[in-house]
C-alpha cells in the first residue's frame, strides 16, 4: 500500500509540473501574439482587470499562512493574460504562491472583496492587508474597500497543505454587480473570463 501510494504522489506531482509547463507556453504564445497581433488577441482574449501580473512559487509545508517577504521562491514569472491562476503551481500540496499586479479601478467609489480558499490566504490591496484566512482548512473573508479611479496596487497570498487546492476571488463594485476572479482547482483550472471590476475563472 505504502509502496501504491508513493506512486500515486509521484504520479499526481508529474502531472502537476507537466500542467504548469504547458501554461508556461500558453503565456508565452498569449504575450507573443499581444505584441504581433494585438488586434487577433484582442477578439480571442477579454481585456483583464489586472495588468502588470507576476507570481512567486514556494515549495515547503505550513501549517498558517507564512509571512512571504522572508521566503526564497523556487520559481516566479509573469502571467501574460492578467488572471489570477493557480497554473503556475508546481504540486497541489505542501506549496504556496503569491500574486502582485495593478487592478484597473474604472472609477472611484467602494468595492467589495471576498475570498474563499483552501488552506489559507491574505489579500493586499494598496499595500493594506484587506483581509486574511491563516488557518489550514476552508475559509472566506468579505470587506469593502474606497478606491480611487485607476491602477491600484493588489498582492493576492496564498498557501496549500493538503488536498484540493481552492483559491476564490470574487471582486463588486457599489452597484453591486460581482465578478470572479479565480474560481480553481487544481493546478492546471480552466478560465471564464470577465471585465468588469473583476475577472474571472472557473
Amino acid at each position: 500500500e505504502r509502496r501504491e501510494a508513493d506512486e500515486r504522489a509521484l504520479k499526481a506531482a508529474s502531472e502537476a509540473e507537466l500542467h504548469a509547463r504547458i501554461w508556461e507556453i500558453e503565456q508565452a504564445f498569449v504575450a507573443q501574439a499581444r505584441t504581433q497581433s494585438p488586434e487577433l488577441v484582442k477578439d480571442l482574449v477579454a481585456p483583464a482587470d489586472l495588468v502588470e501580473l507576476g507570481y512567486r512559487f514556494y515549495r515547503d509545508t505550513w501549517d498558517t499562512l507564512p509571512e512571504f517577504d522572508g521566503l526564497r521562491a523556487e520559481s516566479e514569472g509573469t502571467i501574460a493574460d492578467g488572471r489570477i491562476t493557480l497554473a503556475p503551481a508546481l504540486r497541489r500540496d505542501a506549496m504556496a504562491i503569491a500574486f502582485a499586479g495593478k487592478l484597473r479601478v474604472p472609477a472611484a467609489g467602494e468595492y467589495t472583496f471576498r475570498v474563499t480558499s483552501d488552506d489559507g490566504s491574505r489579500l493586499l490591496v494598496s499595500s493594506q492587508v484587506v483581509g486574511e484566512h491563516r488557518q489550514c482548512g476552508e475559509g472566506s473573508f468579505s470587506e469593502s474597500v474606497k478606491l480611487a479611479a485607476g491602477l491600484v496596487p493588489l498582492r493576492l497570498e496564498y498557501f496549500s497543505r493538503s488536498g484540493e487546492p481552492r483559491l476564490d476571488v470574487l471582486l463588486g463594485d457599489a452597484a453591486g454587480r460581482e465578478d470572479a476572479q479565480e474560481r480553481q482547482r487544481p493546478a492546471h483550472g480552466l478560465q471564464e473570463l470577465g471585465a468588469v471590476a473583476g475577472a474571472g475563472e472557473q
